[in-house]
């Protein structure tokens, strides 16, 4: 093949000697480009055999000795994994969520995951999850800590709420700006050395731990003379903390306030090291992730540290990367200025502010949202043949606008513009955004048909779009009982296709017109109430805190 000096030499002479030729060809490019890109599969039909045979794709490629799907290299399928779980419990079949377990697990035992300052790296190069590439990404801890949460709330597996509980903070102490955005990501390497940062050899966890306690934590967390890795040792747990007791003889309360001492003094250690470089970039995209995963952390499990976090990064998006004409930015570069924002970045905020409104209730949320999402249909929207398109109108320096319909790093833009209109719509109760969100999921059937795990964020929406919702509707204070009762029993349980509305009549603050239908008649009835809707016809008012349990479980084992 020829060298890259001989292509540019060649380039060159050509655009000097045959200009027009050239022109002319890359005008019969172009032109293909956009009859190939204009040529979308017809829209098929919603139904649930799409997520039948979605779950069946998943079920095949999975590898059930050490999860995940497929072989080496291994990625976190977060988005799938989900799907898996809202599969599970909808058609009761628990094999699914075994397969989520076994994945999760893994993982948070394998090396992939930081023992000792909480959150994962990029991907395991085995297919065990020993040996990660020690790059650490915004988008992947936003999106697992989303998983382990919802696998919590599944599971009531108290492992995964610490590993929920360490992500967060890995992610509030080591990449969030002053200013309330989160930064992008860590480097793999730090002194020229990829992994140098994370690595022990069996000397250093003695020297930190004395022997006695330097010789426990070896056992446990798989650290040797001669190391798991290039003479040196990734911590990971290869038993259970119920097998660790066990096979060593100690009380599990013990253990594991053992471990969690020695990990503390490791830490600690380990903080006097050369940090790997880190990409102080913010991107709204990326942001949108961590705030959507913060503000369901802190609600779930009352954390006002994340819930706050995840206001001060919404306030900055929407105050330094966002225009007075409701224009929103991508990111800032010290030397172009701004990046206009793509579609994920627009569909990311409006998932973003859903779950803002959800933690907190502020209604100002839900107005952001609705101007994002209105600017997100006029620019980006395909009203001939539905679906979003990745850059807004307007921008003549594109030779071609394209659809971005497979998850990448990130979720797709038209997966998260569906799951969050589909969301905001049934809301508000906008017909405007229920049909756009539809008509872009029936623009994807093809490929979610033929590729599911390539489209989870799809997936989810597609779950929603079809199966039953409810919206949860309360009226009184919040910050009192028996309403906070009963919001921690609505955050308590998996419960994935539910919306919630909270309005307090003692409390005089600006409210979103487009949230008045939810609570037309209801502000001047005997408060404190709960209301359970669905398709339009709610539930006579609960009033206590076990008619709001019975509701609830209703609702969650509802099949049609």
């Amino acid at each position: 093949m020829p060298g890259f000096d001989q292509v540019l030499q060649a380039v060159a002479e050509a655009w000097q000697q045959r200009r027009h030729q050239v022109e002319e060809v890359a005008a019969q490019v172009v032109s293909r480009l956009e009859e190939i890109l204009a040529a979308s599969p017809p829209p098929q039909q919603l139904d649930t055999a799409i997520l039948d045979a979605a779950a069946g794709s998943a079920e095949r490629q999975f590898d059930y000795q050490f999860g995940g799907f497929g072989t080496a290299p291994k990625f976190p399928h977060a988005l799938m994994l989900r799907f898996l779980m809202r599969y599970g419990q909808y058609t009761g079949q628990e094999r699914y969520h075994q397969m989520v377990r076994l994945n999760l697990d893994h993982m948070a035992s394998g090396g992939i995951y930081d023992h000792l300052g909480g959150g994962f790296a990029r991907y395991s190069v085995d297919r065990r999850w020993l040996v990660p590439h020690f790059e650490k990404m915004l988008y992947d801890n936003a999106l697992l800590a989303v998983t382990y949460l919802e696998a919590y709330l599944l599971t009531h597996n108290p492992e995964y709420q610490r590993v929920v509980r360490e992500t967060c903070d890995y992610v509030l102490r080591d990449m969030t700006d002053p200013q309330g955005g989160f930064y992008s990501s860590e480097d793999a390497d730090s002194e020229g050395e990829e992994g140098k940062f994370y690595l022990w050899t069996r000397k250093e966890v003695e020297e930190v731990l004395g022997p006695d306690r330097a010789d426990l934590f070896c056992r446990v967390y798989d650290v040797t003379d001669t190391g798991n890795f290039e003479g040196k040792n990734i911590l990971n747990r290869s038993r259970t903390w119920e097998q660790c007791a066990a096979l060593y003889g100690m009380p599990l309360e013990e253990l594991v306030a053992e471990m969690d001492q020695a990990r503390r003094q490791l830490f600690e250690r380990r903080n006097q090291r050369v940090r790997p470089g880190r990409d102080t970039k913010i991107l709204t995209s990326w942001n949108s992730l961590m705030i959507d995963a913060l503000c369901q952390a802190g609600a779930v499990l009352e954390e006002s540290r994340y819930r706050e976090a995840a206001q001060k990064a919404a306030h900055f998006i929407l105050t330094e990367y966002a225009g007075s004409d409701g224009q929103l930015w991508h990111c800032r570069q010290r030397t172009e200025g701004y990046v206009k924002g793509f579609l994920e970045d627009y569909a990311g905020m409006v998932v973003a502010l859903l779950s803002l409104y959800d933690a907190d209730h502020d209604e100002n949320w839900i107005t952001h949202a609705q101007k994002l999402a209105e600017k997100m249909l006029a620019g980006f929207y395909d009203n001939e043949n539905g679906g979003f398109y990745y850059t807004e109108s307007g921008n003549d320096s594109l030779l071609v606008r394209i659809k971005d319909y497979q998850d990448s790093s990130i979720p797709s833009g038209n997966g998260l513009a569906a799951w969050g209109l589909l969301r905001l719509g049934q809301l508000l109760d906008e017909p405007r955004y229920l049909e756009a969100a539809r008509s872009t999921l029936a623009s994807a059937v093809s490929l979610l048909r033929q590729w599911p795990l390539a489209a989870g964020q799809l997936l989810l929406a597609l779950d929603w779009a079809v199966r039953p919702t409810h919206e949860v509707v309360v009226v009184g204070s919040y910050r009192q009982s028996p309403v906070r009762e009963w919001l921690r029993e609505v955050r308590g349980r998996f419960w994935p296709r539910r919306l919630l509305a909270v309005r307090d009549p003692a409390v005089k603050t600006e409210a979103c017109a487009a949230l008045e239908h939810l609570f037309a008649g209801r502000m001047d009835q005997p408060v404190p109430a709960f209301y359970l809707c669905s398709r339009y016809t709610c539930q006579a008012p609960a009033r206590t805190l076990d008619e709001v349990r019975s509701c609830i479980d209703q609702a969650i084992n509802k099949r049609e």
